[in-house]
């Protein structure tokens, strides 16, 4: 029969083996990848960063839309802010129409005209609003 000495090992060593386990599955769960953002999107201190910036899909244009891109109507305002649907970060802008190449967006409160596939870097407390057509940011 076992000591009372035995059992407080194998109790000690139980609860020891518990705490790792609790451990080790909470790190676990807290490093899983947002399920909002796509695998080439990352974060990093709010900052929205992409891995892959393509365009093009073999000899074809890519605008069919993500997981993680960003769709803003024409018309529409939309404010970057962290946590928000536009967070804060660096963006190739896309047009939603394929026979158009430049169009007009309002970035700060100025109209400017862009490409398809133009890089932009977006700070937080900026409006951005699509004035010619709609647009995606990915």
């Amino acid at each position: 029969m076992l000591e009372w000495y035995h059992l407080l090992i194998i109790a000690t060593g139980g609860i020891a083996l518990g705490f790792l386990i609790g451990f080790f599955a909470s790190k676990k769960k807290k490093s899983k990848p947002n399920q909002a953002v796509s695998d080439s999107v990352y974060e990093k201190k709010g900052v929205r960063y992409s891995n892959n910036s393509n365009i093009l899909n073999g000899n074809a244009v890519n605008v069919t839309t993500n997981e993680g891109d960003r769709i803003l109507e024409c018309g529409s305002e939309c404010r970057v802010r962290v946590g928000n649907y536009v967070q804060p970060g660096h963006y190739t802008i896309l047009s939603t129409s394929e026979n158009i190449s430049t169009f007009n967006v309002r970035i700060g409160g100025l109209v400017r005209e862009y490409a398809h596939g133009q890089a932009i870097s977006l700070a937080d407390g900026e409006i951005i609003s699509p004035v010619s057509n709609s647009i995606i940011l990915r």
